[in-house]
């Protein structure tokens, strides 16, 4: 598989201040990194044994044991007998794992080893950000977020191709072996073979049970032919007048400013007419919100929850609601009833300090509250990890985020134009009123 050649990131987005000499010196170590003064000398050790360097022999791409098996330079590890470095005409082995001079430095389960704890590492450094959802912490740098993301995509991409190479070594280790049967191949190689390697990872990666298997419908009944649709027709009871029939709404609905009282189409007076519809109920809207008790105040870190459904919890919520109401000044409580007539908001209910130990678990609580969403909020890492909210969830927040942004500026610039417009160019600058 070609690979376009990356730009290098910098060692700074996976290492800390602290940690970077650290990282140098093990860079310097192992790879021979030389400064300016190191690499003079070197030169001019160079070309005093240029000859002895030609007559030296290359290090070969692997290390053979006393039985002919081969090891991977750094972990040691036995190759299975199929894989390519195995054998004398691909002295360059797999791409992955690698290092410039086609040196087999890991066998396959170290590779893949190596891809888990960077990736690994990785997305810690970008979570620690804000990681998908886009949440900086205090101080944070727009441009490290970025670096960190694009770090971690980059390696992600790196193991997917890591994988697409283990996977044809694994189809070569799976072809040798079928072509020598009476092979004795030790579990140990088997265990650091491709084979094992690729099947250790899919395992990991597997769908739950369930999901992959086919839908398989029973065959369908044969049927007569369909029907040809009619079209619908408005009917009126008897007695109907035809003058009446066909009245717009703003005849008869309340709600129409252009609504007449008066006419011989209007509902009834108050006295005789009563409002049933139970959207005009909001303790009945408010039965039909999520109800999620916490284990603590959500004001608090890690807070998890689970959902109540029964009606004594929602009875024990609306208790706390009219309690809550019956403090507030006059004028106050009409207007919170209307908002709850129409709120689809999720309540969230906990124990407070005065409520009893010996009480229901779930009804006994006190205090409650009401969000729009659970992201943003201290609930949003349980409702992720129980699947209660999802990327669509985080992307309507961000949406909707970016829609108040919106209206604070156009607010900001109405207020602007208003001061500009009442202020008298013809006054002096140090008159207040």
């Amino acid at each position: 598989m070609s690979r376009t050649k990356r730009s290098l990131l910098d060692a700074s987005v996976l290492f800390s201040r602290e940690e970077l000499p650290w990282y140098v010196a093990w860079w310097q170590e192992n790879h021979k990194v030389l400064n300016s003064q190191e690499k003079d000398q070197e030169g001019k050790k160079e070309e005093g044994e240029g000859s002895k360097k030609q007559d030296r022999p290359h290090s070969p791409s692997t290390s053979a044991t006393a039985n002919n098996d081969v090891q991977a330079a750094r972990c040691k590890h036995i190759l299975h007998p199929g894989h390519p470095a195995t054998t004398s005409t691909t002295a360059e082995g797999s791409s992955s794992g690698t290092d410039n001079n086609n040196t087999l430095l890991w066998c396959p389960k170290c590779i893949l080893a190596i891809h888990a704890r960077i990736l690994n590492e990785l997305w810690r450094r970008w979570a620690a950000l804000g990681g998908p959802w886009r949440q900086l912490p205090n101080g944070a740098k727009e441009q490290d977020y970025h670096d960190a993301k694009q770090a971690f995509r980059t390696r992600k991409v790196d193991l997917v191709n890591t994988i697409d190479d283990l996977e044809t070594i694994a189809q070569l280790e799976a072809a040798w072996e079928a072509a020598n049967p009476d092979a004795d191949i030790p579990e140990v190689v088997k265990e650091h073979g491709a084979v094992k390697t690729v099947e250790s990872y899919h395992l990991g990666h597997a769908l739950p049970e369930g999901l992959t298997e086919e839908n398989v419908l029973p065959p369908r009944t044969p049927t007569s032919m369909p029907r040809k649709a009619k079209m619908k027709r408005l009917s009126y009871s008897p007695g109907t007048p035809e003058d009446t029939r066909h009245q717009p709404s703003n005849k008869y609905a309340r709600g129409f400013a252009s609504y007449d009282p008066d006419s011989p189409h209007a509902c009834p007076n108050e006295e005789g007419w009563a409002d049933t519809a139970l959207r005009q109920d909001w303790r009945f809207n408010v039965r039909q919100c999520r109800l999620l008790y916490c284990d603590k105040d959500p004001q608090g870190p890690n807070v998890t929850y689970k959902e109540l459904s029964d009606e004594k919890s929602k009875d024990r919520l609306l208790e706390a609601m009219d309690m809550w109401m019956a403090k507030m000044e006059n004028g106050w409580s009409p207007r919170w009833t209307a908002m709850f007539q129409d709120t689809s908001d999720i309540f969230l209910a906990w124990k407070g300090d005065g409520d009893g130990e010996n009480e229901d678990e779930n009804g006994g609580f006190s205090c409650w509250d009401k969000v729009e969403t659970l992201v943003g909020t201290n609930l949003e890492a349980h409702a992720l990890e129980i699947g209660d909210i999802d990327h669509e969830d985080f992307v309507e927040y961000e949406r909707a985020q970016e829609e108040a942004r919106q209206m604070d500026a156009t607010f900001d610039d109405s207020d602007e134009d208003l001061i500009g417009m009442s202020s008298d160019p013809e006054d002096s600058d140090d008159e207040l009123f």
